[in-house]
């Protein structure tokens, strides 16, 4: 399983996941008030500004810069909410038109075209009644590609009533289109969780 490394500690903290640092700042200027009450030197509280600073600088980072690792983290999550909407039509802007589809490496993949209409007649047979998804890594490479390991929650609708759930986990490789929008250009099923192996006779995506 291709191993997707986390951020820096620097590009979570400024730009993605400050709350860390934010609650760091908060116990401080917290810890600088008592500090100065309990020495009855009130002036020196004026310290807890520099941590009240911080805290304003790292919201601020955080709420007006989007990472391009968020970015392709949005885009899966808005493909998955997408495909429970059984209907090609809206997957295909997503996908590269070079995409492909396996299970295994150097085994046989379905291109663009064949994963529109597995996934037709899979939503015809079998509509997705809800869909959920949990992102659990994903990176940018230094290609300029990104990928997103997510794990898709999914309740079928069964012919004759009543629905069926199954998780599955994915890996899906982005590439930028030349309007800068993040692309699927290649999915990779690798587990479902109950334990049934993976196979493209059994995509349902």
């Amino acid at each position: 399983m291709t191993q997707l490394e986390s951020p820096s500690v620097l590009q979570l903290w400024l730009f993605e996941d400050p709350i860390t640092p934010i609650v760091t700042m908060i116990l401080l200027a917290v810890l600088l008030v008592w500090r100065a009450r309990r020495r009855r030197r009130l002036a020196d509280a004026r310290w807890a500004l520099v941590p009240v600073a911080i805290i304003v600088a790292l919201m601020t980072s955080s709420t007006l810069v989007t990472t391009e690792r968020e970015r392709v983290m949005a885009r899966a999550l808005e493909l998955v909410d997408l495909s429970a909407g059984n209907d090609a039509g809206r997957l295909a802007p997503f996908l590269h038109p070079d995409a492909m589809l396996g299970v295994r490496p150097n085994q046989p993949q379905l291109d663009r075209d064949e994963i529109l209409e597995r996934y037709e007649r899979g939503v015809a047979r079998h509509p997705i009644a809800a869909q959920d998804a949990r992102v659990r890594g994903a990176q940018i490479h230094p290609d300029g590609s990104g990928q997103v390991r997510i794990d898709v929650g999914t309740r079928l609708q069964q012919p004759f009533g009543g629905q069926q759930y199954f998780r599955t986990t994915w890996l899906l490789t982005f590439e930028k289109d030349e309007q800068g929008r993040w692309l699927i250009r290649a999915m990779t099923w690798e587990r479902i969780h109950n334990l049934v192996e993976p196979s493209l006779d059994l995509i349902r995506f």
